[in-house]
């Protein structure tokens, strides 16, 4: 990243370049660090990444990123409202996976009621659709490490 006269950094040099004697210069890659400094260009390091800890933004005068760590109260809020969208993403995606799953229901009556031998076991499908259930219930989700149960067919027993 490259910042003129410490305005906001941006990832390329410009095709052409103007030294202080006037000389314009073209073509980024013959371009000297030497020229591209007299040319009032300074390369700076890429923005650091704004987390739960800290932001960082662009200091105009001094042409540099600026750091700033969050207080305790901060990052505490952070903390919470991270844990609150993943638990919200999680929800969403465990009533989707639940719905999807309800056509086994019907399936499974249907065969019970003409008398077939049931693709899947009811308990499983109970013990597969509580588990899900049960997710948003789990201590210490931090929206990375969810336990997402899986279904697996067995033999039924009917």
């Amino acid at each position: 990243m490259y910042s003129f006269n410490n305005q906001y950094p941006t990832e390329q040099l410009p095709f052409s370049i103007t030294l202080s004697n006037g000389m314009v210069r073209t073509n980024p890659a013959t371009f000297t660090e030497e020229e591209i400094a007299d040319a009032g260009y300074k390369f700076v390091p890429s923005k650091p990444e704004n987390n739960l800890f800290q932001s960082s933004d662009w200091d105009y005068e001094f042409g540099r990123w600026n750091v700033t760590s969050f207080s305790e109260e901060q990052v505490q809020r952070n903390l919470t409202s991270k844990s609150i969208m993943a638990i919200n993403a999680m929800r969403v995606k465990r009533d989707e996976m639940m719905k999807d799953f309800e056509w086994r229901y019907s399936r499974y009556h249907r065969q019970v009621r003409l008398g077939l031998t049931p693709t899947d076991n009811l308990e499983d499908m109970d013990a597969y659709m509580q588990a899900l259930a049960n997710l948003p219930n789990i201590e210490n989700l931090d929206g990375m490490n969810i336990p997402w149960p899986s279904f697996s067919r067995r033999e039924t027993n009917q």
